[in-house]
């Protein structure tokens, strides 16, 4: 087999590996003074880091995994705004036991 067509191989298959990949999560997010969903396509513990971690965010929680990247379809099932929020009622949550606060120097 050629080069070229081991590179054409090889290149239709990490397309189609990452079309089989996508996932948006639909997450339920506590903080201290709210709770509402949103919809993400990353993964709970990169979400967790990306939105400020155990210091901001006091529970997680996937409420679905839809397979594929429609965002619409994920917005009109779980009932989303415009702005990918719904704010849900509060909800009394304390700080995770293993909470460490971010210290800005580290």
């Amino acid at each position: 087999m050629s080069l070229w067509r081991t590179l054409l191989i090889l290149s239709l298959l990490a397309v189609f590996s990452r079309e089989a990949s996508a996932r948006i999560y639909i997450y339920e997010v506590v903080t201290e003074h709210r709770r509402f969903q949103t919809a993400s396509k990353l993964q709970p513990s990169a979400f967790l880091s990306y939105y400020g971690g155990k210091d901001i965010i006091y529970e997680l929680t996937v409420v679905d995994v839809m397979k594929g990247d429609n965002f619409e379809e994920a917005v009109k099932k779980h009932k989303l705004d415009d702005n990918n929020y719904r704010d849900l009622s509060p909800k009394i949550s304390k700080r995770p036991s293993d909470f460490r606060r971010f210290v800005w120097w580290k």
